[in-house]
Order: C-alpha cells, then structure tokens, then sequence
C-alpha cells in the first residue's frame, strides 16, 4: 500500500510514548491506506487522543504525525473501528469508495473525474477488527496499554 497508516498495541512499561521512532517502518505494524482513513477521517475525529510530540491531549489521528489512543480515548475508537468493520462487511467483495467532499447548495456536483478508491472487503474489516480488538484492550489494561498511530 502506498502511503499507509500504521497502528501498534503497546505497553506503557515497555514502550513509553516518547519511544516511537523505534517503530517507523516495523513490519509489525496493522496498515490502513491513507485513503482509507481519509475516508474514515470525520468519525477518527471523534476519538480522544493524545500528541506526544506536543505533550498534550487532542481528538482524533495527526494525520502526518504521532498519535497515541490510551485509556480515555479507547472506548470510541472501539465502538468506530467495530463500527466501520459492520458496515464494510455488508458490502461486496471489492468495495468501491468515493470521496464526495463538500457541496455548495445550489452548485452543481461535478464527481466525474473522481476515480472511486476500490479496496478488497476482507482484508480491510480484518485490520478494522484488529484495531477494535486492540482498543478494547487498552480500555481493559489499568493503563498499561495504549495504541500508537503513524501517520503517512
């Protein structure tokens, strides 16, 4: 996948937020396509998070940066992740996803040139289940456990 996100599960004793250099480019990582999680964007944005590079809390992923989902923001990234996976999972074998972006009223929608992202079913509601499993976890740890995202 060409500009891909990656998500780790890992330990506050073992891995603290500030050792995440450690994990750019590990083959270790659950891959999203950045066009997946573009399409995912405004649901992520509900999600509590925290930006270590910053030191502070946010919501949501940096799309080009660090983020970390820890205990606080677990239980919503859960329920979005399961969410998506549900819903893709009623689709067909290879789901065909267009970005609509924002309409003017009154304007007319030119989506012509837009070339729809197609992606296979299976594979992308496995690495869904896989971050809700991971979510879940965390939400379950006492704080010992946290999700770190790379952006692209």
């Amino acid at each position: 996948m060409a500009g891909t996100h990656d998500f780790f599960l890992l330990s506050r004793s073992e891995h603290p937020f500030s050792s995440y250099a450690n994990f750019i480019n590990d083959p270790r990582a659950v891959l999203l396509d950045d066009a997946i999680i573009l399409y995912l964007m405004d649901s992520l944005e509900w999600i509590p998070s925290f930006a270590p590079h910053r030191g502070e809390p946010s919501t949501g992923l940096d799309h080009l940066g660090v983020t970390i989902i820890d205990t606080d923001g677990a239980p919503a990234a859960r329920r979005i992740f399961s969410a998506w996976a549900d819903l893709f999972s009623a689709g067909p074998p290879v789901l065909r996803l267009t970005e609509r972006g924002t309409r003017i009223v009154g304007q007319p929608s030119d989506l012509a040139g837009i070339e729809p992202l197609q992606i296979d079913r299976d594979e992308t509601v496995d690495r869904l289940r896989t971050l809700a499993d991971y979510a879940d976890r965390v939400a379950n740890s006492k704080d010992d456990l946290y999700i770190l995202h790379l952006g692209v």
